[in-house]
């Protein structure tokens, strides 16, 4: 069976859903002779979530005496009727939940039933009456696996980033409902593209792609996908980022306020992404003055000037704003004024 891959934005997802209906209720059947004979192709079984939908791929083939024929197509349980292409005639328990997704023209017979119950097992055949030529009941039978829980969500993204890198992350899950794929929610903005494969009879894998650039802000965070289906099911995965930075926030505590010959303790710090590695200070004129988070200032003259830290780390160099201490007089200078006395 070829494999159908499909692809598309956020934007035009609708129009992509249809283009998922058509492809998905296509069961290929690659083999056809002149001499063919009523046989039909359907897997034994499939599996379906329940209140979501599933679709069983069948294709068939019957002598072929020309090529202008009017067909019903007729799917049936232990029960009865579940679907009559030309009377309409269903069984109560399947009214307005079957339809036949194939083209019977071109040998096409597949079903789908939307939503799925818990009673909606089988077996389930298929009888083909073609008008004025012949009519058979095919000896294939397909039962359906209903399950109460969706297929296990995988959630795939390169963890140790850095800061305005372009990241791919990527959401899937396979499902049998390709008429109602699943929708996907991301916790983090950006581009998304949704694409559908099938995987085999009645399975396919649906999946999003979120392309984003991460910032600090994103450090640590989680970066979550959830995935709701059709009948309301729901569940969620996530994973932590970690991102490289260079230092932000570079900043310096002081005193302010100090009087000349006193010393003073400069404390630098930063935020950063792996750890500052190294603190440096500088005049400024730019020369290196000190190295470390503490720079400690002796005698402190009325005449020093503006300095400044940087921090850096593997991803990069930030610096602190000028630090500009006020420095007054040791010394308290008094006037005294006298009288003259002649």
């Amino acid at each position: 069976m070829p494999i159908v891959f499909l692809s598309f934005t956020q934007e035009n997802k609708m129009g992509a859903s249809k283009w998922l209906i058509f492809f998905a209720c296509i069961y290929v059947k690659e083999f056809e002779s002149e001499a063919s004979s009523w046989t039909s192709t359907s897997p034994a079984s499939v599996k379906g979530l329940l209140g979501s939908c599933v679709v069983i791929p069948c294709s068939f083939n019957y002598p072929v005496e020309g090529n202008k024929y009017e067909f019903t197509g007729i799917w049936n349980n232990p029960n009865g009727v579940i679907f009559h292409s030309g009377s309409g005639q269903t069984s109560q328990q399947y009214q307005n939940r079957v339809e036949l997704v194939g083209e019977l023209k071109s040998k096409n017979c597949s079903l789908k039933i939307d939503p799925l119950q818990k009673s909606d097992v089988g077996p389930f055949d298929f009888r083909i009456e073609i008008k004025d030529y012949n009519r058979y009941s095919y000896k294939n039978s397909i039962t359906i696996s209903v399950i109460s829980e969706p297929n296990p969500l995988q959630l795939s993204v390169e963890e140790d980033i850095k800061e305005g890198q372009n990241v791919s992350a990527v959401c899937s899950v396979s499902h049998s409902c390709p008429a109602s794929p699943p929708n996907f929610k991301w916790s983090h903005l950006g581009e998304e593209i949704h694409q559908s494969q099938q995987l085999g009879d009645a399975e396919w894998n649906t999946r999003s792609i979120l392309s984003f650039r991460p910032t600090h802000i994103d450090h640590n965070k989680p970066l979550q996908c959830t995935v709701t289906y059709k009948g309301g099911k729901s569940q969620e995965k996530s994973k932590i980022l970690h991102v490289k930075y260079a230092p932000l926030n570079v900043n310096v505590e002081y005193k302010v306020d100090v009087k000349e010959g006193e010393t003073v303790d400069l404390i630098c710090s930063s935020e950063a992404h792996p750890p500052v590695s190294r603190y440096e200070w500088h005049n400024e004129t730019g020369a290196k003055i000190s190295q470390g988070n503490l720079y400690i200032v002796s005698n402190v003259s009325r005449t020093i000037g503006a300095m400044y830290c940087a921090a850096i780390n593997d991803e990069g160099k930030n610096v602190s704003r000028p630090v500009q201490l006020n420095v007054s007089c040791k010394y308290k200078i008094i006037n005294i004024m006298t009288d003259n006395v002649f």
